[in-house]
């Protein structure tokens, strides 16, 4: 359970800033809250941001080493890979179209444009991390060659190439 929990930590991460910003327009700015309410609630925000990226990093670094350790399947890795991968499509478009927004929206749009690059970085680098752990167990147990381990491994890195990487790799895994 513990597992499955860290890893919808990653498949949730890119989708939890929206929740919360979403949470904190209704509540502060929508409803005209106070300017102690809307300070308190920017502040808890940063603190709820904080807390939420530090736990992922350390539920993708501690899948990492379990991985390493021998502690983790090759497959039951690349199944959740392919599911994180998968589920992230829509949330960027939703950055990309953020993205387009921003370059039309003047001297405003500059910060839409970083957010959208910067949650996008730190959703890849979350989930490329689990596909690397897939593909150095896929290596250790014997079902990949080096190179193709290497290839997945990178691959999980690059926009794009890592959903259609996380489902070949799976059906590789699935026919040995």
């Amino acid at each position: 359970m513990k597992k499955r929990l860290r890893m919808l930590t990653v498949m949730l991460y890119p989708y939890a800033y929206l929740v919360c910003l979403a949470a904190y327009y209704f509540l502060c700015v929508r409803f005209e809250g106070s300017d102690g309410l809307r300070a308190g609630g920017l502040r808890a925000l940063v603190v709820l941001a904080v807390l939420f990226n530090l736990y992922a990093a350390f539920s993708v670094i501690a899948n990492l080493v379990a991985a390493v350790r021998g502690k983790r399947a090759a497959g039951e890795l690349a199944k959740a890979n392919r599911m994180i991968k998968l589920a992230h499509i829509p949330a960027y478009v939703f950055h990309f179209a953020l993205g387009i927004l921003g370059l039309v929206a003047s001297v405003w749009g500059i910060g839409l444009i970083l957010w959208a690059i910067v949650i996008d970085f730190l959703t890849i680098i979350l989930s490329g991390t689990v596909g690397l752990s897939a593909s150095l167990c896929a290596r250790r147990e014997g079902l990949l060659t080096e190179g193709e381990s290497i290839a997945y491994a990178v691959l999980s890195f690059v926009y794009c190439a890592d959903v259609a990487a996380a489902i070949v790799f799976c059906e590789k895994l699935k026919k040995r």
